[in-house]
């Protein structure tokens, strides 16, 4: 897949699909399939145009977003600086110079919620209008629901911010996962039998609500069935801020500063302060049988 970058060398053909992409949820993924569709039919290159900001909250990293399309098979990526200067720009200007001369537009894909254009003034009425002006074909894309409910990046989150795992999971079509560096921690959890993995994600991502989850970890090809813990450990530890730490099941390996994905499966229980370390260390073994028991084909 070819990134491209400001003063790219201009485009020919092209099948190109707006939005945020921000997730890559169930509903992205129809859009995006839907132009693989008409690049097929039609023979053109495939354009995913999607925004370079980053907000506190985020699902997916640009790093992620950039593996997850390539492995859809999409020719280009372009990700536009949402600046002062493109916050300006007029519907029309974004349409006839962006869209029809620096990316050849053949064809256009959006969502049906999809706005452009300086104060959000285009739509996709406009849009359509515009397209059928040049000769440009153009098809809408309605939001997908599942059970009633829009499939939405909102949504995940709020469902993420619950602890909803299994929910997040089934919106995104995937597992909802973290990835970062491992980092030293006190060592506590192997004093008590339960040595973890702490791990610092990305600043501003998305974590799940304080609990204990059902979990697996990616560690280079291979992958783990683990539990992890998001919270401040109350039992053992005074620490006030909210860390990431996952006992990974039948792994012995020094992994410290090394990077690793962690995802979530499932929430099993609330991170809940114990009355003394045995009582914890005797929930730990009840959680990690029952994610054994519970998750064996994750």
């Amino acid at each position: 897949m070819e990134i491209l970058k400001d003063g790219f060398n201009l485009l020919h053909d092209t099948v190109i699909a707006l939005g945020k992409f921000d997730a890559l949820h169930l509903g992205h993924q129809k859009i995006i399939d839907t132009m693989k569709k008409i690049s097929a039919e039609k023979h053109l290159k495939t354009v995913i145009f999607t925004f370079d900001n980053i907000s506190d909250g985020f699902i997916v990293s640009k790093k992620e977003k950039e593996e997850f399309l390539e492995n859809y098979g999409i020719d280009c990526l372009y990700c536009q600086n949402f600046d002062d200067n493109f916050k300006n720009t007029s519907a029309e200007d974004f349409f006839n110079e962006i869209l029809v001369k620096k990316f050849n537009a053949k064809h256009i894909v959006s969502g049906d919620d999809w706005h452009f254009g300086k104060d959000k003034r285009g739509d996709v009425c406009m849009l359509e209008k515009m397209c059928n002006e040049k000769n440009i074909g153009f098809t809408v894309v309605e939001r997908l629901k599942i059970d009633g409910e829009t499939v939405s990046s909102s949504l995940i989150r709020s469902c993420i911010s619950d602890g909803n795992i299994k929910k997040a999971n089934a919106l995104l079509g995937r597992t909802f996962s973290i990835e970062g560096t491992v980092t030293e921690g006190k060592r506590l959890g192997g004093k008590i039998g339960f040595p973890t993995v702490n791990f610092a994600a990305e600043k501003g991502r998305i974590l799940p609500q304080n609990g204990v989850y059902a979990s697996y970890v990616i560690y280079g090809e291979e992958k783990y069935l683990a539990m992890t813990n998001v919270g401040d450990n109350p039992t053992v530890d005074k620490n006030i801020e909210v860390r990431t730490e996952t006992h990974i099941f039948d792994f012995d390996k020094n992994v410290y500063g090394e990077k690793m994905k962690i995802c979530f499966l499932d929430k099993i229980r609330d991170e809940i302060r114990f009355p003394s370390v045995d009582a914890l260390v005797c929930q730990l073994k009840r959680d990690k049988t029952y994610i054994k028991n519970n998750f064996k084909n994750f």
